[in-house]
């Protein structure tokens, strides 16, 4: 490493061996990031697991308050509370039948139908407004910008490699 750099083969060696270190210590810092990523992943994971048993107790304990049999043995099995479109009802799976059912009988809860709009429209009004927040996000960029940064690009690299040829 202490040889004239002057010399071909041994700049060529001191180059080398100088991209080999910085490679080593480049894999070591890599390492360690990924080691501190997975830790963090670790907790979290462990976070998630926790929230997800806590989620199952409350699901439980939900429930065991919307039984079918509480409260709803004098309900017919076609009952659809006031205010509940017959169509929307039908389509709702029978753990939510019950949880509607006891909302409205304890707290007399009846759906809002005042601003309904078809499924589609929705569904497209939510579509369009991922798009033009995805615009928003990525800014395009034209072929006559590409070309002018990547001009801009070379001219620094040369203005680069001018001044390392002058030290």
């Amino acid at each position: 490493m202490n040889g004239d750099p002057r010399k071909p083969e041994i700049a060529a060696a001191q180059s080398y061996f100088a991209l080999l270190t910085r490679e080593a210590e480049l894999g070591l810092q890599h390492q360690e990031l990924i080691g501190s990523v997975l830790e963090k992943l670790d907790r979290h994971n462990q976070i998630i697991e926790k929230q997800d048993q806590v989620i199952r107790l409350l699901q439980s304990q939900i429930q065991n308050l919307l039984s079918a049999s509480a409260d709803y043995s004098h309900i017919k099995a076609n009952y659809i509370p006031p205010g509940w479109n017959a169509s929307v009802w039908n389509k709702l799976p029978p753990q939510d039948k019950r949880h509607f059912r006891f909302l409205h009988h304890r707290r007399g809860f009846r759906p809002d139908y005042r601003n309904e709009m078809p499924l589609q429209e929705l569904t497209e009004q939510f579509k369009q407004k991922q798009k033009d927040e995805l615009k928003t996000a990525v800014v395009e960029v034209s072929p006559e910008e590409k070309q002018r940064l990547e001009a801009l690009r070379l001219e620094a690299l040369k203005l680069l490699r001018e001044g390392e040829n002058n030290d």
